[in-house]
Formats: C-alpha cells, sequence, structure tokens
C-alpha cells in the first residue's frame, strides 16, 4: 500500500472513530466537523462527540495461554466446540481426574470422529476436535427445555428444519462418515466393557459385579425391542463415568426384565423363580419417587422396560399401561418425535433415534396386547427410520437364554435389520387400527369402505412381506433343517397376527354374508392361512429353542392361532379327516402356551380363555400333553436333563397346509356375537388378549 492511500485509509478510520453518538446510534455517515457534525446541524440537534479509547492488543504469551485454557475445556466437555458447549449444558464429572489418575493407562490410540459437512443455515461446524478414550457426553440442552409446537406461545419460528436444505451429496458424505465413526466407537466401547469391568468402574448399584454383568448380558441377547431402546455403548461407557445415558433407575428395570430367564438363585427368595429379581422392582419403585417428574432418556427407557415387564410376566396391565403412558408423554416433551436440529453429535442423534422408534414399537404391540389406541401417531413424527450403526447386526447370535443345545453354526443377529422391518409393521399397524378398530369408523363406516380398507390394508402388508430380505422371511416346506433367529420368527408370527385382524371383522359381519359370500369367504380363508403359518413358526422354533424361553410376542400369536384352529375345528368336528389337521394344529398351540406359561402369567391367562372357548363351542381338546414338555433348555426352574429340541416331536408333523372349506355357515362359528361373549379381539376396544 502507497503512502496515500495509507493516510486516506487512516483518515477514514479516524472519521469513523470520531463519529458522533447520534450518527453513530443511527448508523449514518458523520463527517466529525467541529463543532457540530452536517447531520446535527441540518436536523438541529446538539452534536456530541467522544473519542473511543483503544483497547490495549493481547500480547502473544497471553494469546497461548488462552489457546491452552480452551484446549483443557473442549477437554472436559468432551471434545465439543465452544459454541455447541455453550449451547448444551456441560456435565463435568468431578472424580474423573482423580479416578484417572489412579490407574495408569497405556497410551491407546484416539479415534477421531470425522468431519461432518454442516447444512446451510445450520449453527454448527462439524469438524469435530479430538475425543479421547474415556470421552463423557453431555446432556443435549432438549433434555432440560420441553418441545413445544406451533400453537405454543413458546414455538420459536426461527428453528427451522435446517436439514432439509442440505444438498443430497453432503447429506449422503455425512452420513457415511457418521455410520463409520460410530460402529469404529461401538468395537471400542465393547473392549472397554471388559477393562472398566475389571478396575471396578461400573457401578451396579450394590449388586455383585459378577452377577450384575450376567444380567446384563441376558439383556442385550434376550429383549429385541426393549433392548433396542437402549444404546449400548452410550450406556455402559456413562455406568463408568456416571454420564447422562446412565441411571440406577434404568438399570434396576434392566435387571428385573430378565431376572425370571437367569438360573442364579442369589436372585431369588427361599429358591422360588417367581420372585426372581423383586429386590430390583422394589429398587425401581423407590428410585422412581425422584425421577418420575423430569423428562429424561433414561427415565423414558426404565419406564418402558418396566412396562414391558409387569405386563408379560406379571399381568398387570393397568400399571403397565401407566408406565408405558408417561414414557411416551416424556419423550414428547422432549422433542424426541421431531428430527430438527443439525447440531446434535452423532452419538446423540442416533440415542433420539432408537428411543422414539422403540417406543413408537412399544407402543404399537401394548396396545395390540391391551386391545387399546395408539398413543403416538407416525403422522405427528419428522424422524427418519435409519440408524448409523448397526455393529449389532453382525455380532454372534446368542442362544444361550433361548436354549442351552450348543450350536456349531454361526448366526449373526440381525438385530437392527429385524427391528427396523418390525418399525414398518408397526406403522401398518397404526393404519389397522385406525382403519379397522377406531369405534366412530365402525358405527358409521359402510360395508364397501370396510371392504376397501381391507383390501388396501391387505396390500401393504403383502408388500412389507415380499420386501423382506430372503433370509428374513421364513418357508416351512423350502427350509424345514434351517435355524431360525427367534426373533425373526416372532416378527414373521406378528405379520400373521395382523392378517387375522384385518379380516375377522369382515368375517364376523352378518351384512357381508347374505350381501358378499364370496368376500366372507377368502377373508376366513386368509384368517386360517394366517392361523396354520403361526403353527408351522411354532414349530420351528420348537426344533431349535425351548418354548419356556420363546419371547413374549410368539405367545401372544400362539393364542391369536390357537382361537382360529378351534372355530375350524367347530366347523369340522364330524369331518375326521380334515379335522386331523386343526387338531394337530391346535395341540402344537396349547402345548406352546403350556411352556410359556412358566415364564408368562399372561400365557396361562391365555390358555384358560381357549380352554373356555372350546367348551362353549363342544370342541374336544386333544391330548397335548402327548408332545414332551422337557425342552433343552431349563430356564433354571427345572432339572431336566438337555434334550435335543428336534426330539420333542417324534411324532408325524400334523398336516398345517390350508384345506378346502365348505362355507355354509362356516362363518357362523366366527360370528361377531360370538367373539363379544368370549372377549377375543373386542370390537370396541381392538384386540384383547
Amino acid at each position: 500500500m502507497n503512502r496515500q492511500g495509507g493516510t486516506r485509509a487512516l483518515a477514514r478510520a479516524q472519521r469513523t472513530s470520531n463519529a458522533c453518538e447520534y450518527c453513530r446510534e443511527k448508523k449514518i455517515r458523520c463527517d466529525s466537523a467541529k463543532p457540530s457534525c452536517s447531520t446535527c446541524t441540518a436536523r438541529g440537534r446538539e452534536c456530541r462527540q467522544h473519542p473511543i479509547a483503544k483497547k490495549p492488543r493481547p500480547t502473544n504469551s497471553r494469546i497461548r495461554q488462552l489457546e491452552r485454557e480452551n484446549q483443557r475445556l473442549l477437554h472436559l466437555s468432551g471434545g465439543r466446540l465452544p459454541h455447541e458447549a455453550s449451547a448444551n449444558r456441560s456435565i463435568l464429572y468431578q472424580d474423573c481426574s482423580a479416578t484417572r489418575a489412579s490407574v495408569e493407562e497405556p497410551p491407546s490410540r484416539v479415534i477421531e470422529p470425522p468431519s461432518f459437512p454442516a447444512a446451510p443455515g445450520s449453527s454448527l461446524s462439524h469438524s469435530s476436535p479430538r475425543r479421547s478414550e474415556h470421552q463423557l457426553a453431555e446432556v443435549s440442552q432438549a433434555n432440560q427445555t420441553g418441545y413445544h409446537g406451533p400453537t405454543s406461545a413458546m414455538y420459536d419460528e426461527t428453528t427451522a428444519p435446517n436439514d432439509r436444505l442440505a444438498s443430497p451429496s453432503s447429506i449422503g458424505r455425512a452420513t457415511e462418515s457418521q455410520d463409520g465413526w460410530l460402529i469404529a466407537e461401538a468395537a471400542k466401547e465393547r473392549h472397554m466393557e471388559m477393562m472398566n469391568m475389571a478396575r471396578g468402574k461400573l457401578d451396579f448399584d450394590g449388586v455383585d459385579p459378577g452377577l450384575g454383568m450376567h444380567l446384563l448380558s441376558l439383556f442385550w441377547t434376550r429383549h429385541l425391542h426393549a433392548g433396542f431402546i437402549v444404546y449400548r455403548p452410550a450406556f455402559m461407557r456413562d455406568m463408568a463415568y456416571k454420564g447422562p445415558y446412565f441411571s440406577k433407575l434404568l438399570l434396576n428395570a434392566m435387571f428385573y426384565s430378565v431376572s425370571k430367564h437367569s438360573p442364579r438363585t442369589e436372585i431369588q427368595r427361599d429358591n422360588d423363580c417367581d420372585t426372581a429379581g423383586w429386590s430390583f422392582r422394589l429398587r425401581f419403585t423407590e428410585l422412581l419417587r425422584d425421577e418420575f417428574d423430569r423428562s429424561s432418556i433414561p427415565t423414558i427407557q426404565a419406564l418402558l422396560i418396566m412396562a414391558s415387564s409387569l405386563f408379560t410376566r406379571c399381568d398387570e396391565r393397568s400399571t403397565s399401561w401407566l408406565y408405558a403412558g408417561n414414557a411416551f408423554n416424556m419423550a414428547i416433551d422432549l422433542g424426541l418425535h421431531i428430527e430438527l436440529q443439525t447440531s446434535l453429535a452423532p452419538e446423540e442423534r442416533e440415542v433420539r433415534r432408537r428411543v422414539f422408534w422403540a417406543s413408537y414399537l412399544i407402543d404399537k404391540i401394548q396396545c395390540l396386547y391391551q386391545g387399546r389406541q395408539p398413543c403416538l401417531r407416525f403422522a405427528d413424527t419428522d424422524v427418519p427410520l435409519r440408524l448409523s450403526s448397526d455393529f449389532e447386526d453382525y455380532e454372534r447370535f446368542d442362544h444361550v437364554s433361548f436354549s442351552q443345545f450348543a450350536f456349531h453354526e454361526v448366526i449373526p443377529s440381525r438385530s437392527i435389520q429385524i427391528l427396523q422391518q418390525l418399525c414398518k409393521l408397526s406403522i401398518i399397524m397404526e393404519h389397522i387400527y385406525s382403519s379397522v378398530y377406531a369405534v366412530k369408523k365402525r358405527l358409521t363406516q359402510a360395508l364397501k369402505e370396510v371392504s376397501d380398507d381391507s383390501d388396501k390394508l391387505q396390500a401393504e402388508l403383502q408388500e412389507w412381506r415380499s420386501g423382506l430380505p430372503a433370509d428374513l422371511d421364513f418357508d416351512a416346506s423350502k427350509y424345514a433343517g434351517l435355524i431360525h433367529l427367534p426373533f425373526k420368527l416372532s416378527m414373521l408370527a406378528l405379520w400373521n397376527v395382523l392378517v387375522i385382524l384385518l379380516h375377522r371383522p369382515l368375517v364376523s359381519d352378518a351384512r357381508l354374508h347374505s350381501t358378499d359370500p364370496e368376500r366372507s369367504h377368502r377373508a376366513l380363508t386368509l384368517c386360517s392361512g394366517a392361523a396354520n403359518e403361526i403353527t408351522s413358526i411354532l414349530r420351528s422354533y420348537a426344533k431349535s429353542y425351548d418354548m419356556r424361553g420363546a419371547p413374549f410376542l410368539l405367545s401372544y400369536s400362539t393364542y391369536i392361532a390357537a382361537t382360529i384352529h378351534v372355530h375350524v375345528l367347530a366347523k369340522y368336528k364330524n369331518a375326521s379327516d380334515t379335522s386331523s389337521g386343526a387338531a394337530q394344529a391346535l395341540q402344537v398351540c396349547l402345548w406352546s402356551l403350556d411352556g410359556q406359561a412358566l415364564m408368562y402369567s399372561a400365557a396361562e391367562k391365555a390358555k384358560a380363555i381357549i380352554v373356555g372357548l372350546t367348551d362353549r363351542m363342544n370342541v374336544k381338546i386333544p391330548p397335548h400333553n402327548a408332545l414332551p414338555d422337557n425342552g433343552p433348555w431349563t430356564c433354571g426352574m427345572h432339572s431336566d436333563p438337555p434334550v435335543r429340541a428336534a426330539e420333542q416331536f417324534e411324532q408325524p408333523v400334523p398336516n398345517t397346509d390350508f384345506f378346502n372349506f365348505e362355507f355354509d355357515n362356516a362363518s357362523r362359528n366366527l360370528s361377531f356375537e360370538f367373539f363379544q361373549a368370549e372377549e377375543w379381539m373386542d370390537f370396541d376396544q381392538g384386540v384383547l388378549f
């Protein structure tokens, strides 16, 4: 720059710094004339000019000191950027420094999160700094401030969904980088679990560490949708360092949910397996008093896990429903049902997605069991059904909680894919609730509308089934010797249950019998075919696992299939050729319910309903005790010697293929009035177990 240009720049700087108060306030140009500038003179104002005091420039030593302080704060806050850390409430663990100082750790390789391109308009720069081996998570601001929609006075219109403005290419690059980083973190944290266990860092709330790890291992392998709600890497890390994704309330809920599946006698009273884990429930109730009025992710997880356990194990329907309802309200309070923030860290985004979709799935399954309308509606949500970490998909399936018979095959668990397919199926389940079992629609809907809705929903179910990956589908005729995953069989049994629930109103509608008997017969055929496939699924399950350790969803499907078999037997009780297939199918269902009743109180009640149904319809119950009841796994409750699961069915396989109906008077056995009297899938309540 020449001397003349430098002089002009200095003059401009002086004029700007010496502008009068009025010109500076109005942000207009001031000529700094003395004694009054031209602007103040023209407006007849008093011109006040005050020179701006110059601030001293920081020295190099001061700059280096501030940089070191900044790096230290970034390290303590878990690697957040300064502006992100100020937006979120940091949790600084007071005892971390002392704990780490007491343990000499060799230097370890540090995995750095990738750089993610920020969406336009986002305040977050995704170029994340280094994360240490013991990175400490932070509680999102969403965990302290509630969600408010557009009708609320608290709604902030400036929080627009900026994610939608990002280019597809930048989103794709960011998503791929996030996926790889989360999978790497999950693998690292899996190794850290054992290291933290050996160092005594894990907080088991007074439970023996060996017993605690045993129960946690059962939880990760046994529970699908309930286990899905807890993101294992974040939970186990925060269990060691008292982070936000761990709480003793959640820990005791997890312990209680799997305690009856454990053979350990120290969690029982007087060696009574029915009392297994009772101390965990008492501890849960004690801790809940302090957490019930504060929305947090661990509290949501704990309530939903306990709600599932109380219904299936204890048959406490009201308590289960109330726990689940409060969890759903907390999820909405935290805004988990929407995803508008671009400033979330990859792990936090993953946790929020898992908690929401697990809540949505549990909501639909609870409605299925209890015959009530859902609380969470898909139309009110904006969370993509996509998980960034599929680490669990490639883990080896652990059969211990399902069968003690040794598996020589290495089978991937496929848990993430199964869960995503279950979530898609639960969306169709909601459509069935709102289209078929809504009270006002039932009272006002014309017969043609009912039939059209059923056809549309049946097409959705068929599309879901045809879209399944080949290894997640089931065909008893093609894969007779294949070992199927337990939760895969439960998922496919649920699909058949939905087919039955969808078409049962058409079978029981007296108007359709007279106006369109062919349509009614088709509905009856679909119901019977679905019941037969459920029976085939039960037999396939029993060949590889013990029925006493079956998932509860399979128990519910067994009950629904048994009701169809009873009505078929009522029609063909005088025709031995055709009744033998239905009789043996009912035999398999009753035997299955006997085994499941040892674990679930609701299964015992379902068996009693089936027995009452057979008495009312004058159907002779087949001798289901003829099937061996000593499976290969004993749940720690029996002393039966291990038996190969395939040996449970030494007698010929019953013919469960669908047989041709003589439709005349067949639908009378499935009359709507009878179902109401038996409280089976009451139309007013939806679906009743």
